[in-house]
């Protein structure tokens, strides 16, 4: 779940997502107080308390300067609760140690710490500095917090074999985890990336939707990974990540999906978490999750995945396939957002058993 009370990001970044809606370099904006928007978040239909996982930030960067105030206030609140639902806090600001030592006094929350780190270099991140970049790591590693190499975006400007190289070297000696993510595309934000951030995409790019990232890329990653860093978990998806760190099964049915899950550099150990949680839930147990978007709505149990008869809508699907951990098939999904992930993939249902 993204809790998003502030808007707008100082930083500016060429390739952002945000660029499209005027929200880079720009001082952020908190749209409710910490302690409304905890209101918010527990009053939320579709959240569960110490399930759900959370990412703050997603529409800054969290730990920015401008930000630092504001997510000490929110994250002593949820540490008065407490909540143990898991925290991502992804962030390239440069990180102070006040800020680091702070966040780890809030003992009671399960916060797990996504790095950005692109090798792309101060001509598409101009207030970064690769030494700053790797100090972050450092400083959150000895604070005992999980650390998730958050590589991206992948470009064809930072995706030489030596750079390749190079970055693995460096995730294999300072992160928990690595999470590498191709280029986020919308037609609308590639005309805002190219006629105002003068950035060149790559080629039949500018219409694409969703991510840029050619397969064999994918596969050279894999390749140099297990040659350079054979003991880091290297992924394509974020949950993958969050479920290592924690030890936990991923919630995103990635586990149920050939073309996804046995390419990552996964140890046997999460794997065999994720294969034990690898089920579909009965029929009571699917209806009442069901019950919870507030509409009645017809269901089919399948082999690999449940069936639902009707539109859903994005939000509600996600929901769906985090609290039931297997992959969702809807009549149609009415997409919310720009830009979605593969969970929203078809996949091929088999029968099993109505419901």
């Amino acid at each position: 779940m993204s809790v998003d009370p502030v808007v707008g990001c100082p930083f500016r970044c060429r390739y952002c997502v945000l660029v499209h809606a005027g929200n880079t370099g720009r001082k952020p904006e908190a749209l409710v107080s910490p302690a409304t928007c905890l209101e918010q978040l527990l009053g939320h239909r579709f959240f569960v308390r110490d399930e759900t996982c959370l990412a703050i930030g997603n529409e800054t960067d969290i730990c920015s300067a401008g930000n630092v105030d504001y997510l000490i206030e929110l994250l002593d609140l949820m540490q008065a609760l407490p909540l143990r639902n898991p925290i991502v806090l992804t962030t390239k600001a440069p990180l102070s140690q006040a800020l680091v030592d702070r966040i780890r006094r809030e003992g009671a929350l399960r916060v797990v710490f996504f790095l950005s780190y692109s090798g792309l270099g101060p001509e598409y991140e101009p207030h970064t500095s690769e030494e700053q970049l790797r100090a972050n790591f450092g400083m959150v590693r000895r604070a005992g917090f999980p650390v998730v190499h958050f590589w991206r975006p992948l470009l064809p400007q930072n995706t030489s074999i030596e750079t390749i190289r190079r970055m693995l070297e460096f995730a294999g000696e300072h992160a928990d985890a690595c999470v590498f993510v191709g280029m986020k595309l919308h037609p609308e934000l590639s005309r805002a990336l190219i006629d105002g951030e003068g950035l060149q995409l790559p080629p039949g790019a500018e219409s694409r939707v969703g991510e840029w990232l050619p397969g064999e890329l994918a596969s050279t990653i894999y390749r140099e990974s297990q040659r350079i860093c054979p003991r880091l978990p290297v992924y394509r998806h974020s949950a993958c990540a969050v479920a290592f760190v924690l030890s936990r099964s991923n919630h995103t049915a990635t586990a149920f999906r050939g073309g996804i899950c046995p390419q990552s550099q996964c140890p046997d150990s999460q794997r065999a978490i994720c294969e034990l949680h690898k089920v579909v839930p009965s029929g009571p147990a699917i209806r009442d999750v069901l019950n919870t978007i507030g509409r009645p709505l017809r269901f089919s149990r399948m082999e690999s995945c449940v069936r639902v008869f009707g539109v859903v809508t994005q939000e509600e699907f996600a929901y769906l396939i985090h609290r039931l951990g297997c992959p969702i098939v809807a009549d149609r999904i009415e997409m919310l957002n720009l830009y979605h992930g593969d969970i929203y993939s078809p996949v091929n249902p088999r029968p099993a058993s109505d419901g």
